[in-house]
């Protein structure tokens, strides 16, 4: 759990049964967290400050510790969330662009410059990637390839995609509620 206010505050690392605390380290206010599918990292990005970066935290042992941060500071688009890849080998961030778990290298862009992840989600029996894009369109990517397969617009402006029995879904905000529309390719 990351805080949410004070600039340099705290990450904590929880016994899940008890609620105590295990460890601290500390990270940027308002950091989007994402799990390693292992269960030994969490990667986080923060959003408030200039250059954005991604961090690595490892939770392997009975606490957390902060294991560094990406090489770049204002050279790839990070864009302040980070989703890592169902098999554990890639970092994607907000910003589009892809980025090895273990070391936080630049591998690919995945998404043209001008287009930010507003959403993302993984379907790991299709091998595939679909995305909300800044520009309010849908985007399905091969998972190994990360080449664009489709793109739709939908009929309301996306926030939230996701799949469900081979339908695929997106949420739209429209004050004061929120649509649900089905997305084909």
């Amino acid at each position: 759990m990351s805080s949410g206010c004070g600039q340099w505050t705290d990450i904590y690392a929880y016994d899940a049964e008890t609620g105590s605390v295990l460890g601290q380290a500390g990270i940027r206010e308002r950091s989007h967290l994402s799990l390693h599918p292992s269960e030994n990292w969490v990667f986080a990005a923060d959003t408030d400050g200039s250059p954005l970066d991604i961090e690595k935290f490892d939770i392997r042992g009975a606490g957390i510790a902060a294991v560094g941060d990406s090489p770049y500071h204002g050279t790839y688009r990070m864009n302040g969330n980070v989703w890592v890849t169902p098999d554990g080998n890639h970092l994607i961030t907000r910003g589009g662009d892809i980025f090895l778990a273990s070391s936080m290298i630049f591998v690919a862009n995945l998404t043209e410059p001008d287009v930010a992840i507003e959403d993302l989600s993984f379907n790991e029996s299709n091998q595939t990637i679909l995305a909300v894009g800044s520009d309010a369109s849908v985007y399905r990517y091969d998972l190994s390839t990360w080449e664009q397969l489709d793109v739709v617009n939908p009929i309301n402006i996306p926030h939230f995609i996701v799949e469900l029995e081979n339908s695929i879904y997106i949420i739209s905000k429209q004050d004061p509620t929120a649509l649900l529309e089905e997305v084909n390719f």
